[in-house]
């Protein structure tokens, strides 16, 4: 097979405090966990959320991609293992477990990059491969189907802002948090 390069990835609190921020500024999107990734919006009385399709989900982990942005969370909780901004159009695929396939288009040309697990080091081991090379993984990858939006839904935080609940950390930690 041929591989250009191997490289590992890397994810700091920096990382994900910056990106998060710049997602909800930019989108309105609060990344709150696995389960809850919500676009958000003032409705003149009231905030309304509306929960995101994931691109993929498997038991490990579960992948979404909005706009130029992706994110990869470890399942069913609110830690991120993979968080981009690409600058072209793409798509992310489940392999398998943690593993995914990344496909960007540059140049009109399909590029792939495979993210495998590296459960020692808690990162992920990238091999980029040559373009239009797709890996094996990529002929087995199934249709996604994708599902109609979700609706809309007031947000009713709590007023003690420690109240655990995904309305209280999409108002406490995100909208007031990053409102301009």
């Amino acid at each position: 097979m041929n591989k250009i390069k191997e490289k590992k990835y890397l994810l700091s609190e920096a990382d994900k405090y910056r990106f998060f921020e710049k997602i909800f500024k930019e989108l309105k999107i609060a990344l709150v966990d696995s389960d809850h990734v919500c676009r958000v919006k003032y409705s003149g009385h009231y905030w309304l959320r509306q929960c995101l399709c994931q691109s993929f989900l498997t038991i490990e982990c579960c992948g979404y991609k909005f706009g130029r942005y992706a994110v990869v969370w470890k399942g069913r909780s609110n830690i991120p293992l993979f968080i981009m901004e690409f600058d072209c159009p793409f798509d992310i695929f489940s392999i398998k477990e943690y593993d995914f396939l990344l496909r960007k288009e540059i140049q009109g040309l399909n590029n792939f990059e495979r993210y495998t697990w590296q459960p020692s080091t808690g990162q992920y081991l990238i091999t980029t491969f040559p373009p239009e090379i797709a890996p094996e993984e990529f002929t087995n990858i199934r249709q996604r189907h994708y599902p109609e939006e979700h609706p809309w839904c007031r947000i009713f935080p709590h007023k003690n802002a420690e109240v655990k609940s995904t309305d209280n950390t999409i108002f406490y930690d995100f909208i007031v948090k990053y409102r301009q």
